[in-house]
Order: structure tokens, then sequence, then C-alpha cells
């Protein structure tokens, strides 16, 4: 499973804890952003952001993470490593980027609409990737 969060305004740090709960909390630096993830796609984290030159915007440096169980063969759609990318981006709404990004082989199974009174943005998942 791919999953996508975009917002807007993050660095972040993982905690692991050993016998605890099925999922583990990520949370930026900053302390601005919490993401709860499967336990088992919290072994990696790249908090350094990301280049919204990605979604054919001004090339620049946002917050955002990529968190899964193998984030050197996550990007690769024939395996089968989970994981999720999260960017924010204070360069106002940037959701019909992130509408209009694909994974070819994949499915595109939903999307909904987040927002917890701060962030607001869209969560899209796509399944039956290649591998």
């Amino acid at each position: 499973v791919l999953a996508a969060v975009t917002g807007a305004g993050v660095a972040l740090a993982l905690t692991l804890r050993g016998d605890g709960p099925s999922e583990v909390r990520v949370a930026d630096a900053t302390g601005r952003v919490e993401v709860r993830v499967p336990k088992t796609w919290g072994r990696q984290l790249r908090d350094s952001g990301w280049d919204p030159a990605s979604l054919g915007l001004p090339a620049g440096h946002e917050p955002g993470l990529a968190v899964a169980g193998d984030l050197a063969a996550w990007p690769d759609l024939d395996t089968e490593v989970s994981g999720v990318f999260v960017g924010l981006s204070e360069r106002g709404d940037v959701s019909a980027r992130v509408a209009a990004a694909d994974h070819p082989g994949c499915r595109y199974e939903s999307g909904r609409a987040y927002s917890d009174g701060r962030w607001r943005g869209r969560v899209r998942t796509w399944g039956g990737c290649p591998g």
C-alpha cells in the first residue's frame, strides 16, 4: 500500500519501543506534525524534506518525510515494501498537483480529505502494485 499526504507547513524523529503497540508515532522535530504508522513501517525514516519540483512547482526545499520498512526499496513499485510520504508545503494549495501524481502499474484505491484543525490535506492510497 502506498499513501501520500499533503498539507500546508517538518523534520521528523521516530520513536520505536520494544513490545509496544502495533503502531508507532513519527513526530517532526518542531512538534508541529505527528503521524502514526504501522510498526513494521517504522524501521527507517527519511526526515530531510522534499523538493516541490517533483510536482512541477518551483524547485526548493519543503518539510517532509518518508517512512518505510526499507526506504531504499520503497520507491520501486515492484517490491512489496509499504510506507508513506508526508510532504508539507508553504506554497498554498498543491492538491491539484498531488491529484495528478500517478503510480504506473498500481490501482488507485481511494482518496480522502484530512483535517485536524491545524493542517489540512488529502490522503491518497494505491494498491495492487506490481511485486
